[in-house]
């Protein structure tokens, strides 16, 4: 899509979209799949001919729907942190269509931005992906103005909208095999989304993305990320175990300083991915305010261990 100025993603877009993704119950890198592909990960983006606009090219009546009061033109000049509110809210309303099922994989997500009332499609739910989604020319029911597959859901789709939103997004027409994206099936299946996002996955602009999420927040694609709150009694005893042996140390120490004390202390604690849950009315704020509990917790411990041993030569 056509761009106006340079991205601006804001100063806490990362840490706000794995939040907001944590809420959904999606992968963060999921929304990022989606992004590369309807805006380049630029929310000054928007599509010419239909104005689709911003990170994941909200529809003028899809703004509208989720009660934005601006024009497209005003959305664009949004930050991209400040869009993802919207991007949050669109995605709530979207699951209401699979039965507050959560959007699992990019190629389902990206299904429900696409053409959401397809969620309902039985193959979709199924996760067969030869499910057809969007159709040039749609069987149609037996008035001959909606599109059957719909119809039999109980959804009056007219046949020649559903093919005029085949016709707007030739992209994602693939036929297995074709290096070239010029042969065409007649018809997206959910199968051709998900592709769509796999290829996405290449982009280097994607790549870069998740990279960068990693740096600013510490959220790894495939890593399983550990919250305190769920720490399990197998973590406890582990932390257990690595007290008894900085204690053990510290004992042995007669003459220890406090240097000494800090030197055992950081040796007796590596690092480890544990997150502590932070309320803060902003981003920034939750962030300093992590550092400052860290920084807290480690003198805290460090100077009862001294006040314990007063031997502490400081």
């Amino acid at each position: 899509m056509p761009v106006r100025g340079k991205a601006n993603l804001g100063p806490n877009f990362y840490p706000k979209l794995v939040q907001i993704s944590e809420e959904l119950g999606m992968k963060p890198e999921d929304l990022l799949a989606v992004m590369t592909s309807e805006s380049g990960l630029n929310p000054s983006a928007y599509e010419e001919k239909y104005k689709g606009s911003g990170l994941i090219g909200f529809m003028p009546d899809t703004l509208k729907g989720l009660g934005y009061k601006g024009t497209w033109e005003d959305f664009i000049k949004l930050s991209g942190e400040e869009q993802l509110d919207w991007v949050k809210k669109f995605i709530q309303g979207k699951s209401g269509l699979m039965g507050g099922r959560k959007f699992t994989s990019a190629g389902l997500y990206y299904t429900g931005n696409l053409w959401p009332i397809a969620l309902k499609l039985p193959g979709v739910i199924k996760g067969d992906p030869n499910t057809r989604i969007l159709e040039s020319n749609p069987e149609r029911d037996p008035s001959g103005k909606y599109s059957k597959k719909y119809f039999d859901l109980g959804y009056k789709i007219n046949a020649d909208f559903e093919s005029k939103a085949y016709k707007a997004n030739p992209l994602f027409d693939r036929v297995p095999g074709d290096t070239t994206g010029k042969q065409k099936k007649g018809y997206i299946t959910y199968g051709d989304m998900i592709r769509q996002t796999e290829i996405n996955k290449k982009n280097p602009a994607y790549q870069n993305a998740v990279a960068t999420m990693a740096r600013q927040t510490g959220y790894q694609p495939g890593k399983v990320q550990t919250s305190m709150v769920a720490q399990n009694d197998n973590t406890l005893q582990g932390l257990d175990s690595i007290m008894d042996k900085y204690l053990q140390q510290i004992q042995q120490q007669k003459a220890a300083t406090t240097y000494d004390l800090k030197k055992i202390y950081k040796k007796s604690f590596p690092t480890h991915d544990i997150l502590i849950q932070i309320s803060a009315p902003d981003y920034s704020s939750a962030i300093e305010f992590s550092n400052v509990l860290s920084s807290a917790l480690d003198e805290d411990l460090l100077s009862n261990v001294i006040s314990i041993y007063g031997w502490a030569r400081c």
